[in-house]
């Protein structure tokens, strides 16, 4: 799972909000949130603790940070008079003995908003995934010096469906995986859309020995891609042979050789914050009469970051951040 986590950030800018004299839009320090908050509570240079969106805020805190006029369940994105909004900013008070950077999770005793699974997607596990799960990628706002401006990087539709898997094991055994178990392929679980999604594409049973394949099934959320009736289809994002994830040329060349759909493609070429943030609230090329969920981007050649692992990013669309009733299943 990406990080989730309440903590302590240092105010880089104040500006006001344009269209509302009470507010100010408050931005942080390594990382490309935005936050709308109360004028003159922040000024730059000063600490606050972040709350990101998705945050279960327990009641007392939300008393206390007088929170309650728009808080429900779980803190969401927000459009205030035209400008997004993600995420809360509390001043760290006079006393913080803190540093910038601190986890402040189980201090306030916030949990991350999980939704609960449907039956189409639960039944009889083989096994927990262990450690062939997939490493979910990191919020580029939160990490946006990771990749160097100029980096040669593909940046790709991120599909809003369920995390999916097919491992064929270094003895020729076929293990068919969700975001964290593997399901028996058996006849209580033919209904399981990750048994779907195996029994009804053939090319993804002709896949080599010591080889996993992770893609989205998608068709299965609020964001449905133009499938109705039960209909699914799934997009593969990413291969690992043994234990090394292809590079981009070589995964697009495997897809080719076993005609594994891909997700679609978006741009390739130098990074830079303006080449991904260019999609923001872009239709989806998948299924255009649908929202964008946002993109991934990563680099051409693997890499490997200290702090987040494997070098993958997300970048969400602020409409669908916005979005009413949506779903986000694994």
């Amino acid at each position: 799972m990406s990080t989730f986590k309440v903590e302590v950030v240092k105010i880089n800018s104040i500006a006001s909000h344009p269209n509302a004299d009470r507010l100010d839009i408050a931005t942080f320090e390594g990382m490309a949130y935005q936050v709308i908050t109360a004028k003159g509570n922040f000024k730059s240079g000063d600490l606050a603790y972040y709350f990101p969106i998705d945050s279960i805020i327990p009641d007392k805190f939300v008393d206390e940070f007088g929170i309650g006029s728009y808080y429900s369940k779980k803190l969401r994105a927000a459009k205030l008079r035209g400008i997004f909004s993600e995420g809360l900013l509390i001043p760290v008070g006079d006393n913080f003995q803190g540093n910038v950077g601190d986890d402040c999770t189980e201090y306030f005793g916030v949990t991350k908003y999980e939704y609960p699974l449907p039956q189409s997607m639960n039944g009889d596990a083989e096994a927990p995934i262990g450690h062939y799960k997939f490493p979910s990628p990191e919020n580029l706002k939160r990490y946006r010096d990771i990749l160097h401006y100029g980096e040669e990087v593909v940046v790709t539709e991120k599909i809003h469906g369920t995390n999916f898997s097919v491992l064929v094991d270094a003895n020729g055994t076929t293990h068919i995986g969700s975001h964290n178990y593997f399901w028996k392929n058996n006849e209580n679980n033919k209904n399981l859309v990750y048994i779907r999604a195996y029994n009804e594409n053939l090319y993804l049973q002709k896949l080599p020995t010591g080889t996993q394949v992770f893609g989205e099934i998608y068709g299965v959320q609020d964001i449905k891609y133009g499938l109705n009736n039960g209909k699914i289809g799934i997009a593969i994002f990413a291969i690992r042979r043994g234990a090394n994830f292809l590079n981009w040329e070589e995964f697009v060349a495997f897809c080719e050789e076993f005609s594994l759909p891909r997700v679609p493609v978006l741009y390739a070429g130098g990074y830079s914050w303006e080449a991904v943030s260019q999609f923001n609230n872009a239709d989806s090329v998948l299924s255009p009469d649908c929202m964008m969920e946002g993109v991934v981007v990563q680099p051409l050649v693997e890499k490997t970051h200290p702090e987040i692992g494997r070098v993958v990013l997300k970048l969400i669309s602020d409409r669908y951040l916005l979005r009413q009733n949506g779903t986000e299943l694994h």
